[in-house]
């Protein structure tokens, strides 16, 4: 009885991890479960950000893509507030942002 739950653990855990790690988007698959926010990006389109900066143009970032310098305007349309404390982009095939994700502190 005792191997038999053993077993059905091993499984459940091994097939949690195999999901977790096959999620699109990693920790970003909220953006895709939100259909508000699901045409943003594509499985491998959308980053968090550690370090953004309020300037007076918008907030300024490096790129993750390819590690230019990026400003989101204030105004920027595609602004959707961030699931948790920090700030995600979601970048298009040429590099430009798509979509940006303020935090709660950033708004």
């Amino acid at each position: 009885m005792r191997t038999a739950i053993w077993a059905l653990l091993v499984i459940a855990l091994s097939l949690f991890v195999v999901w977790s790690s096959a999620t699109p988007h990693g920790h970003a698959f909220w953006i895709m479960a939100d259909p508000d926010t699901r045409w943003c990006c594509g499985p491998q389109d959308c980053f968090e950000l550690r370090t953004v900066e309020r300037t007076r143009a918008g907030w300024a970032f490096v790129s993750p893509v390819d590690g230019s310098a990026v400003v989101v305007p204030y105004n920027f349309r595609a602004r959707y507030p961030s699931n948790n404390e920090h700030y995600w982009a979601c970048f298009m095939p040429g590099g430009g942002v798509r979509c940006f994700f303020t935090s709660p502190e950033g708004v």
